[in-house]
């Protein structure tokens, strides 16, 4: 005869976490920014500007800043409020990191970036030179945590938003 098993007895179900980590969500994070960009006005420059600046503080890993800069707080911060939004974005961009920045006659503006290393450029456009570059370099930066392998092995990476 099996042994009795008492009828509360319950067993214990290991908890998995199937919620995406931080650095999973980051190349979300800045594909959702690049859109924010393209849909945005000029009144969201600052803003968007600081997003940016966020989501390099909270980079996954410190190669997925490759072709970047984080310059201190309070001059970032004095850029902003002199309404220099093109100079903000231009001070994350690291020395080694190329861009273009265009206008057309309808006042379009495109940005492209291209990061060290990278074969190729990111390009976006929005309604002001300061969001077409953010645009641009939050899309370069979306598959670095890939190339740097700060998700491990590959069956586990989230796979790249092209927007």
């Amino acid at each position: 005869m099996p042994p009795r098993v008492p009828a509360k007895a319950h067993l214990k179900v290991p908890e998995v976490n199937l919620a995406p980590s931080a650095a999973e969500r980051w190349p979300d994070r800045l594909a959702a920014l690049a859109l924010a960009c393209a849909a945005g006005s000029a009144g969201d420059e600052p803003q968007r500007i600081r997003d940016l600046r966020d989501l390099l503080i909270q980079a996954p890993c410190s190669a997925a800043r490759c072709g970047t800069s984080l310059p201190p707080s309070d001059e970032f911060e004095t850029q902003l409020d002199a309404r220099a939004s093109v100079s903000a974005v231009l001070s994350l961009l690291g020395h080694d990191c190329g861009y273009l920045l265009s206008r057309g006659s309808q006042g379009e503006h495109m940005a492209s970036v291209i990061l060290p290393g990278r074969a190729d450029e990111s390009t976006a456009s929005a309604d002001s030179a300061a969001l077409a570059l953010v645009a641009a370099l939050a899309m370069a930066l979306q598959d670095a945590p890939l190339l740097f392998g700060a998700f491990g092995d590959a069956e586990v990476r989230p796979a790249l938003r092209f927007n």
